[in-house]
């Protein structure tokens, strides 16, 4: 449970985390600082966090100035021009220069499907003042997107995908799922990726540079290298991004014996790679023709439902689907239900029919909204099985944002003397709601991260840890709080030993 026990260790960074803006050594307070302004869109990304990537290793270092995206994918100004920097809010990014720096985007929830972000984003800040937009299509550094534009030319373009015919969101929604392909191979096998704490959490940020490079070397347009690619290329791309990740590990534990062991590779990466990029082309170019502006929405709603499904599926599955996203791209009542502001992604997985689809928003018509009022309410969650005994309550202050108390027991039951075990932490932190989830943000020793509750059409909620969302089980759900609500890690312990 690398979540919790990295908030539970003092002290400690993890790799989507780090010290609090005003723990940071990197800003001279005798110079005048730069608010940096923008969005992080794959589409827009909620709780992400944004960093200056001044060492260039793609990891948040305590000297690096941070901040997150509001609920919106902002930060430093918001949709409507709210100036988080005036209050020195966690959503305001300011840098001790207008130097040229790679800002980073990683983790939080993608706005459209409701889903968390398991990847990293950049871009280039070269000093000047526009907004700063991060993508998949700014990650790939400096190569052209085509023949007739390049990078530059389409740095704004994500902004406006749904409201446009314009193939960028396209090539940025292929773009994005093979570098999640090629990021989860990767992953499998190195499989301490994830949970050990000097490792990158993920190796997206290598994946983009390693499209970058292949790409110059063959003088490739980014759009000519996915139409076209083959086992060499997508060889040299996992060879790249390898290397990278072995000499990270060497550089962190200084002696070459210490990197870690690599498991063996798939044998059908290359084929899955292919599949997606040639289903989601297709099916690109569907939606292009079919969708009117009025439902551009649910264009990228059917993007994601197919892509997360061909991720798992073969060659012939995938190429077989072709039909059955089309009658879904055809049938406009489908279409409306996946535009509702209430869309959860969670709920469509596993399509093989459209009838699929309406079990799919049945079930996520049926799940449980928030109460409306939280004031003085709580929540305990509990995950209890032959590895772990974790139990985690919110006390919430505040009617639809606000204020919040989390006491945190955790014990590793296959390691019961582990240092991390607790039974009773308190952490502090805010929170802001919609009708089926709870953003929150946990903070204990400098270190904040973002975290989300969703419900769920039964009595179990779906919480976030680990950089995972499972269910969690509960016996109150939401209670009102009769107790006064712990200040200190023993009234913790006291509480969590009386449930």
């Amino acid at each position: 449970m690398k979540f919790i026990k990295s908030l539970l260790a003092v002290g400690v960074i993890s790799a989507l985390a780090g010290c609090s803006p005003d723990e940071q050594d990197v800003v001279d307070a005798t110079q005048t600082q730069v608010v940096v302004n923008g969005a992080v869109i794959d589409p827009f990304i909620a709780s992400a966090i944004v960093f200056a990537d001044y060492n260039e290793d793609d990891v948040l270092d305590p000297f690096e100035p941070w901040a997150f995206t509001d609920k919106n994918g902002y930060y430093s100004f918001g949709k409507d021009g709210e100036d988080y920097c005036a209050d020195n809010s966690r959503y305001c990014l300011k840098l001790p220069s207008n130097d040229p720096v790679k800002l980073v985007a990683v983790g939080g929830y993608d706005l459209t499907t409701l889903e968390r972000v398991n990847s990293r984003m950049s871009t280039m800040y070269t000093g000047n003042s526009g907004i700063q937009y991060i993508t998949p299509l700014t990650s790939v550094g400096d190569i052209a997107i085509n023949e007739q534009q390049s990078i530059e030319a389409n740095q704004n373009i994500m902004q406006d995908a749904f409201l446009s015919g314009d193939s960028a969101f396209g090539l940025a929604f292929t773009l994005h799922k093979v570098v999640e392909l090629i990021s989860n191979e990767i992953a499998q096998e190195y499989p301490e990726i994830g949970d050990n704490e000097d490792l990158p959490v993920d190796v997206a940020g290598y994946t983009y540079d390693a499209i970058n490079k292949l790409s110059k070397e063959e003088r490739l347009s980014l759009a000519s290298l996915l139409k076209d690619m083959t086992d060499e290329r997508i060889n040299k791309l996992l060879t790249q991004v390898r290397t990278r990740l072995d000499s990270f590990i060497v550089s962190k534990n200084s002696a070459p014996e210490k990197g870690l062991q690599r498991a063996v590779s798939s044998s059908d990466i290359n084929e899955r790679i292919r599949a997606i990029i040639d289903s989601l082309t297709k099916l690109h170019n569907l939606l292009t023709t079919q969708l009117s502006k009025d439902l551009t929405e649910s264009k990228a709603r059917v993007m994601a439902i197919s892509g997360n499904n061909f991720l798992d599926q073969s060659l012939q599955d995938a190429l077989d689907n072709n039909q059955v996203l089309t009658d879904i791209v055809l049938n406009e009542v489908v279409l409306d239900d996946l535009g509702e502001d209430s869309f959860d992604a969670d709920y469509f997985n596993g399509l093989n029919t459209v009838g699929d689809i309406d079990a799919g928003t049945l079930r996520m018509r049926a799940r449980n909204q928030l109460p409306t009022d939280l004031t003085d309410m709580h929540l305990v969650l509990t995950d209890k099985n032959v590895k772990r005994d974790a139990v985690i309550g919110f006390f919430f202050n505040g009617e639809s944002s606000g204020n919040v108390t989390a006491c945190v027991k955790f014990q590793n039951l296959r390691k019961p003397n582990d240092s991390q075990n607790t039974n009773g932490t308190l952490l502090t932190g805010n929170w802001d709601k919609s009708d089926y989830f709870i953003d929150l943000t946990l903070r204990l020793a400098g270190t904040e991260e973002a975290l989300r509750i969703k419900t769920t059409d039964s009595t179990s909620f779906v919480f976030d840890y680990d950089k995972d969302e499972k269910n969690w089980s509960t016996n109150t759900a939401f209670a009102n709080t009769s107790i006064t609500v712990p200040t200190t890690d023993q009234q913790c312990k006291d509480w969590i030993a009386s449930l």
